[in-house]
């Protein structure tokens, strides 16, 4: 994608603002970290709209998950992955909003045997202080096995379920779609 090698670790950091503070942080960040580089502005604005797009994973054969986690937490998320993925199976990625936001590259789970990546990732973002993991794209047939939404709380749940019950009593805007038996 635009030249951009997803197996390579990659920072990316946006400056935006007035053209004289925007040019003298740049200047202090590339004094800082040696090796940095910058890229002019159709450069950017062509990496931006990728990286909105989740256009560098748009070659995967596996699922897409979307996780909104504490910024502090993610590294500890990617490393719980890291731990449950097949040695030769190495983990995609990326982050933005500086952690919050990940977006994942999963192995799918075509029949129930196969390993649940997906309940596995939501355990993971449990034990590191919560968050929300969303099936985007199912490349098999995962959805059949693992919720796309993250499952709600019991009270959640059932707040939903009345709130849905009196706008749809008959039940036809899609039953099921977000939540099994909503």
């Amino acid at each position: 994608k635009a030249g951009y090698d997803m197996a390579k670790m990659l920072v990316v950091i946006r400056l935006e603002g007035f053209a004289v503070s925007v040019n003298a942080r740049a200047d202090a960040l590339l004094a800082l970290y040696a090796g940095g580089d910058e890229i002019d502005d159709k450069a950017s604005q062509s990496l931006w709209q990728l990286i909105t797009n989740t256009e560098l994973l748009a070659d995967s054969h596996g699922d897409i998950w979307k996780v909104s986690c504490p910024a502090s937490a993610a590294p500890a998320i990617i490393q719980g992955l890291k731990d449950i993925l097949p040695k030769d199976l190495p983990l995609r990625y990326y982050a933005d909003w500086a952690g919050g936001l990940l977006w994942l590259d999963l192995p799918s789970q075509a029949t129930p045997e196969d390993v649940a990546y997906g309940a596995r990732l939501r355990q993971i973002l449990a034990d590191h202080g919560g968050g929300f993991a969303q099936l985007i794209r199912d490349s098999n047939k995962t959805r059949q096995y693992v919720p796309a939404f993250q499952p709600l709380a019991d009270a959640q749940f059932g707040l939903h379920k009345r709130i849905k019950a009196a706008f749809d009593p008959m039940r036809v805007l899609n039953p099921g779609r977000m939540h099994h038996d909503i």
